[in-house]
């Protein structure tokens, strides 16, 4: 809807997801064959496309359309995940018709069962259903993981299936020297688009299946997404595919853990791994270094103007004009976005620095935690073992990495190139609201509820959509409406937006 008709006061964020018609693709394909461009191999594809366009009036030409089916935030007088689709319609929101409420699991199978076999009728796509706690103050109850909310799970259908033959078996080296065999197939149309090759993961996946170079397969797109082998059909190949006995990009012999199905390269200047561990480095989720993408690696590499994370930073106007295909503007604007990446958090680098099992979320805990990579860097095993969600596997990785002479080369080399190694303080004064649960409702003066929400995390404490017994404050801006009523009749102390900044010592 353009407008929402008895909207809520103050920001109101409803979530959803951005789809096409099957109808639609068909037409939008004909169009783009009519002006010679390409076609889009399914509805799924065809959404992100045109969401990802740079110019917005082709994005504003596709028949895009939207289904809510989440709640973000906002003083709504709802209590559960049904009212609050029943809201969405009243406002005018499309709404996934097919749906349902039950308090029994035999209900949800059922369901599940008998929903298979009619959508394939919708004009949409469906891949399957989630599965959804109604309850608001239930939700909250179970929490989230650092991925995914603990009261939602989806239930997959069957992926799409079909068959072709094994070209070849080739190894690919990740940046963690991890060998990868990769099957390369005779191209199949699956699901709406063609694949042509799939991951095998391991020696032990290929020893499972028993397939061989030549053999018939069944492949599947697991989620409607990523190719999957899934069993072999017909035995038509004779030579066994066994590990390498040298790294296929070096040849440097290779390493296998007893313990472990992985085979490694442990040679660290082995060229595969250097270019995964600085695409990695250069990525959005780590120093976000936009222009610097695999053509433009590639490119680097072969030039030998970088061989290791700190070389990017020292690459000058005349390196990139050296470039196939770099002029002055591509070239400056590659600097400058180099130059940007300095200022990154910590969390941004830890991450980049391709830490065995420190992912995106453990290195913003290392981050707070340590506030600055010497500290962390200097930290005892038993000081990384005590930081929530750190296990013991991953404080010994983080361990060994600080104590690897090579890695602590490197830190020193982008010391010297003048990158942070400095957290931003989030407790600005103390973590005054640590362990309490805050709500806020109406419309705010001086930040936008998000703001505000975001403010309360940043001195410990959590924002809810909604109040309960457990919660510490309620928030109250102007015209607050069902969430202020609750408050006040569970005796849940209420702030104004003045109390609450004077209680963080901002005002």
């Amino acid at each position: 809807p353009q407008k929402i008709a008895n909207a809520p006061a103050g920001l109101l964020e409803v979530r959803g997801e951005v789809y096409l018609d099957k109808k639609d693709l068909a037409a939008l394909n004909e169009r783009q064959q009519l002006k010679g461009d390409n076609i889009f191999a399914n509805t799924r594809n065809a959404a992100a496309g045109s969401l990802r366009q740079k110019d917005p009036l082709i994005t504003a030409q596709r028949p895009l359309k939207f289904f809510a089916h989440s709640f973000g935030t906002g003083d709504i007088a709802a209590d559960s995940f049904s009212g609050f689709i029943d809201l969405c319609k009243s406002w005018g929101f499309s709404v996934c018709p097919v749906r349902t409420k039950t308090t029994l699991i035999s209900d949800v199978i059922r369901f599940y069962n008998q929903f298979d076999s009619s959508r394939h009728q919708l004009p949409f796509d469906v891949d399957g259903l989630v599965v959804k706690v109604n309850r608001f103050e239930d939700q909250r109850v179970l929490g989230v993981t650092a991925k995914s909310p603990r009261w939602a799970i989806a239930f997959k259908y069957p992926a799409p299936q079909a068959t072709t033959t094994v070209k070849n078996i080739i190894f690919s080296v990740g940046r963690s020297g991890v060998i990868t065999p990769v099957a390369e197939l005779e191209p199949v149309p699956c699901a709406g688009v063609i694949i042509s090759n799939t991951t095998l993961h391991n020696f032990d996946e290929i020893k499972r299946l028993g397939v061989r170079v030549g053999d018939r397969v069944i492949i599947e797109r697991a989620g409607e997404v990523i190719p999957k082998m899934v069993k072999v059909v017909e035995q038509l190949g004779t030579q066994e595919v066994l590990p390498p006995a040298k790294c296929p990009s070096c040849g440097e012999p290779v390493y296998k853990e007893p313990d472990e199905v992985g085979y490694y390269c442990v040679n660290p200047s082995c060229p595969a791994q250097l270019r995964a561990r600085l695409l990695h480095f250069a990525s959005r989720g780590a120093m976000d270094i936009e222009g610097l993408g695999d053509v433009v690696m590639d490119k680097l590499l072969e030039s030998q103007y970088v061989t290791d994370f700190a070389d990017i930073y020292g690459l000058t106007f005349l390196h990139l004009l050296n470039l196939e295909n770099f002029k002055d503007k591509k070239a400056q604007n590659l600097l400058d976005s180099i130059e940007a990446s300095k200022q990154k958090p910590l969390s941004r680098l830890l991450f980049a620095l391709g830490i065995a099992f420190v992912g995106a979320k453990t290195a913003e805990i290392l981050a707070d935690r340590f506030r600055t990579l010497d500290a962390l860097k200097n930290a005892s095993l038993a000081e990384l073992q005590s930081v929530p969600d750190v296990g013991e596997t991953v404080s010994q990785s983080i361990y060994d990495f600080f104590h690897s002479q090579s890695a602590l080369d490197q830190i020193e080399k982008l010391r010297a190139a003048g990158l942070n190694f400095t957290q931003p303080k989030k407790e600005l004064s103390g973590n005054i609201l640590e362990g309490k649960t805050l709500v806020f409702t109406g419309e705010l003066k001086t930040m936008t509820r998000t703001e505000a929400e975001r403010l309360a995390k940043e001195y410990g404490g959590k924002a809810s959509g909604s109040v309960s017994k457990k919660t510490a404050y309620v928030v109250a801006g102007e015209a607050a409406g069902t969430k202020l009523k609750k408050a006040q009749e569970l005796g849940v102390p209420v702030l104004t937006e003045e109390e609450f900044l004077k209680l963080l010592g901002r005002i």
